[in-house]
């Protein structure tokens, strides 16, 4: 009794933990909505809070801002198709049932770099665990395949035209926000990277040390 009394205590907590990631991702999507909806709105209500010498930094900051995450937002979407189709084309030439279904979360999980690429070959290699090793084997191969064109020339050829985020910062960002706050963290980790990346070349390479360096999203 008491196995399965905690059996059932793991799962209603895992289920807890799925059902709260799940919420905080569904307010993050509604509040970045309205953002898009209304960005002039909330950019100049939070430049009001800064010193009127200070606002003109800080709507250059917040324009930057925005110009630099629309950037690496097509980027990612550009890498998280090629990623879906792909995937879908190898599983397919391999003999994996739903191609179409697997392509499509890969390209889903392609939107977070480096961490989503191997959660997304979990669900292949399930289903390929029910053809034999052989079936598991070609999928793994697939896989590293895609993660290994994906990222060596994919991403780094879109992100380095989109924002020039440097992959080892994206990969450090990812664990250490991962590490503070769970999946959520990972979710939102690289966006966040854009965000410190712009303004500290903006705000302090530029503006206090004077460099003449460009901000990502402008020429």
């Amino acid at each position: 009794m008491g196995g399965a009394g905690g059996l059932v205590g793991r799962v209603g907590g895992y289920a807890i933990s799925a059902v709260s990631v799940a919420t905080s991702l569904v307010l993050l999507v509604i509040a970045g909505v309205f953002l898009a909806v209304s960005p002039r709105l909330y950019r100049d209500g939070a430049i009001l809070l800064f010193p009127p010498p200070r606002r003109e930094a800080m709507r250059e900051s917040a324009n930057a801002t925005g110009q630099a995450l629309k950037a690496w937002l097509l980027g990612q979407l550009t890498d998280m198709v090629v990623v879906g189709v792909m995937t879908g084309i190898g599983v397919a030439l391999i003999g994996l049932p739903s191609p179409l279904a697997l392509g499509l979360i890969a390209g889903l999980l392609a939107f977070v770099p480096i961490v989503g690429s191997i959660a997304g070959a979990v669900p292949a290699l399930l289903v390929a665990a029910q053809g034999g090793w052989e079936l598991m084997a070609w999928t793994l191969l697939v896989y590293i395949i895609v993660q290994q064109v994906e990222g060596n020339l994919i991403y780094p050829f879109i992100q380095k035209r989109a924002v020039k985020l440097p992959p080892v910062l994206t990969l450090f960002g990812i664990l250490a926000f991962g590490t503070l706050f769970g999946f959520l963290g990972v979710f939102v980790a690289t966006p966040l990277l854009v965000v410190l990346f712009v303004n500290v070349r903006l705000l302090y390479l530029r503006r206090t040390l004077g460099e003449d360096i460009s901000t990502p999203g402008q020429a």
